[in-house]
């Protein structure tokens, strides 16, 4: 290579070096803050659920009623005191329990009830199926459609319990 040729790439690699940012070349700062993963909905409050009941071994019963259930939730993490009922010799409880959100989809799942939906896009309502399996060697099997629908509490971003005060929604440091 000869002094005209090496005259000639300097002043583009002059260029193209002062031109980087210094940021393009350095790592991550530690306190740059990055989005994560929250609830999109805060489900807190009272809510009315309405569905059929099941019988002994997971019957359906088609006969629609109507719930009182009570949420609690925690970033994506949701506890539901409520829900549907078997009943047979007497009627037991068979509550959604504890559950989490991703995004819009709903789900709780216990020994025997498995709640599954989707919350609406305004997060005032949420449809879809509770599945009964029975545990402990039963055979019963029986899926109910619910739609669910907020009685009380407005709706609010779901809290995140990671994020300081001073940091936007969905950022943490």
């Amino acid at each position: 290579m000869n002094l005209i040729q090496i005259l000639a790439i300097v002043p583009f690699t002059l260029t193209a070096i002062f031109s980087m940012r210094p940021y393009a070349l350095a790592e991550r700062s530690p306190r740059t803050p990055v989005i994560i993963s929250q609830a999109q909905y805060n489900l807190t409050g009272q809510w009315e659920l309405e569905t059929g009941t099941f019988g002994p071994e997971c019957f359906v019963s088609k006969d629609i009623k109507k719930f009182p259930v009570t949420f609690t939730q925690n970033g994506n993490q949701f506890t539901a005191n409520g829900g549907t009922v078997i009943e047979g010799r007497g009627t037991s409880p068979a509550n959604i329990g504890n559950g989490r959100l991703s995004g819009d989809r709903f789900e709780s799942q216990s020994e025997v009830f498995n709640w599954i939906g989707t919350v609406s896009s305004d997060g005032n309502s949420i449809q879809g199926n509770v599945t009964c399996q029975m545990s402990g060697g039963g055979t019963g099997r029986g899926t109910l459609p619910f739609t669910m629908k907020r009685s009380t509490g407005a709706v609010q971003p779901a809290p995140n319990p990671n994020t300081p005060n001073n940091v936007p929604s969905g950022y943490v440091w």
